[in-house]
């Protein structure tokens, strides 16, 4: 069983900033999101065996609402060369905006590129009136750790049970 928790961020706490490299997510851009997000899980700890048609119908079901209500106008992409090098999907899961996918290119990892999806989400949640993001994370996933750790998330703490219930219904 994977170890995943919990975490949030308190908007309120830090500094975010638009960027003009950074797009909105489309429909139309299914496929692209489902290619580069198979790259990048597909070394990763998170990598389940998948083949890249899960990955086109996770993003499938991204869009459907499966996860909560998929929040395009909060969601995010950069390009590079007209090829999607990195995204962050966010839906609004039981009431709370969280990031359901962030990924990047393995050929563009480490060069900030999910730190600026993650601040243009940010800013434009603020402006939305949110307060805080939230996401669930594998423990063993120590770059997206140390990534989240240094953004200021912080574990969400509390009732055992509350949070089995709630990985379960994300997860299932």
């Amino acid at each position: 069983m994977v170890d995943r928790i919990k975490m949030k961020l308190n908007l309120a706490d830090g500094y975010y900033k638009s960027n003009e490299d950074v797009n909105q997510v489309f429909y139309e851009m299914s496929d692209e999101l489902a290619n580069t997000m198979y790259k990048a899980y597909s070394n990763s700890v998170d990598f389940e065996g998948d083949t890249l048609e899960d990955f086109q119908d996770e993003i499938s079901n991204v869009f459907k609402g499966l996860y909560g209500e998929f929040m395009p106008n909060l969601s995010s992409v950069i390009e590079k060369d007209d090829k999607i090098i990195g995204g962050l999907l966010l839906c609004i899961f039981k009431g709370e905006p969280t990031i359901t996918y962030l990924f990047t290119n393995p050929d563009y990892q480490r060069k900030d590129v999910a730190t600026i999806l993650l601040e243009n989400t940010c800013y434009k949640l603020l402006n939305e009136g949110f307060e805080y993001l939230y996401l669930y994370l594998n423990l063993n996933n120590i770059p997206a750790y140390n990534l989240f750790d240094k953004f200021g998330f912080n574990e969400v703490i509390y009732n055992k049970k509350k949070n089995l219930e709630d990985y379960y219904e994300y997860n299932n």
